[in-house]
């Protein structure tokens, strides 16, 4: 153990029992901080849109509320064990690596959060590797729409390229073997999903195509039989969603408020549940306890309903809609939390 010339003029003069309980109380020290069982995390939050920020996993069995102060700063201490977390603040998240014994301290700039999040002492190298791996992915996959516009196989060879950089960068890190198994097999299922993603455009491509809607019918909160064609000569949005989609759920209080916005108006607003049959129960209860207006739906075989492969279903929610004829205007608007899909909406009333 390292003893600086002032630590050591200090204890030269003690007996040699001394010196020994006191380099063993300080290695004992060392020791503890080292197996502590909680995470320190600390940060400054500049322009943050509230005082709260979350923590938690991706299986709520785990959830932290942290608060900033007056100037936007923040500290804590967290009970958890060693994993993937999220750090959410306002409407913007990020993932953390944390496991007992981190100090972590987080600075960011809401404004330009993936721009500006940073990592700084135990724990940092890992999380900002971490960060930066979020902004490349936004940068050059999530909001370059010309990543998907290409063919088939360019695709897969530029998705293969960039993910094997991942891993490249990955193995710098020196993780032990099953944290870099687990990251690995992370990367695998991101890189899957994204896939499914370019599957899931390519067939909205092809329904774009159509003139007509596909029709359908679907039994109602109260039994009875609704179709489409039941519905025209009004425009008709669609809300595709379930009782077990968050972001589905997360919608909601924007899709009514929309509602009620435009209850005067030729929109009629539907509703269809790709919850199981098994589970209607629940649809009805949370159709109920939400306060869902419109109209009601549940699909007759969830994801193996004709409805799913008819309007290429591949994610939820998904919002279409159709204007007073059954044409299709849009088979995958904006978000009702988006403003423009009231933009939309003016365009065709």
């Amino acid at each position: 153990m390292y003893i600086s010339n002032v630590f050591y003029k200090v204890i030269k003069p003690m007996k040699p029992p001394v010196i020994t309980l006191l380099l063993a109380s300080l290695f004992l020290m060392n020791c503890s901080n080292e197996n502590k069982d909680f995470v320190t995390l600390k940060g400054h939050v500049l322009n943050a849109p509230s005082d709260t920020i979350f923590v938690f996993d991706n299986f709520d069995a785990y959830s932290k509320v942290i608060i900033l102060d007056e100037n936007q700063h923040f500290s804590d201490t967290l009970n958890i064990n060693i994993a993937e977390y999220y750090f959410k603040i306002g409407k913007e998240s990020t993932n953390l690596f944390l496991r007992p014994g981190d100090d972590l301290e987080i600075t960011l700039d809401y404004l330009y959060f993936d721009e500006t999040i940073k990592a700084s002492g135990k724990g940092q190298r890992i999380n900002n590797h971490l960060f930066q791996r979020v902004l490349s992915r936004e940068n050059e996959i999530y909001n370059e729409d010309a990543f998907f516009d290409k063919d088939s196989a360019q695709f897969y060879f530029d998705l293969n390229t960039f993910f094997d950089k991942e891993i490249h960068a990955l193995e710098h890190l020196n993780l032990d073997s099953s944290l870099f198994a687990e990251e690995k097999e992370a990367i695998a299922m991101t890189k899957k999903n994204i896939g499914y993603f370019y599957k899931g455009k390519q067939e909205l491509k092809k329904l774009a195509l159509l003139e007509y809607a596909p029709d359908f019918t679907f039994e109602d909160i109260k039994g009875n039989n609704v179709s489409l064609s039941d519905m025209q000569g009004q425009l008709v949005f669609i809300d595709v969603w379930a009782t077990w989609c968050k972001p589905c759920i997360n919608e909601l209080p924007y899709l009514k408020t929309l509602q009620k916005d435009y209850q005067n108006t030729n929109i009629q607003f539907v509703g269809i549940s790709i919850d199981s049959q098994e589970d209607k129960a629940m649809w009805k209860e949370t159709v109920a306890e939400k306060q869902l207006p419109g109209i009601q739906l549940i699909m007759d075989k969830a994801w193996q309903s004709s409805f799913k492969f008819d309007y290429a279903i591949s994610s939820i929610p998904r919002f279409i809609l159709i204007d007073e004829e059954g044409k299709l205007i849009d088979v995958d608007t904006p978000h009702p939390s988006e403003e423009s899909l009231r933009i939309l909406l003016d365009q065709h009333l």
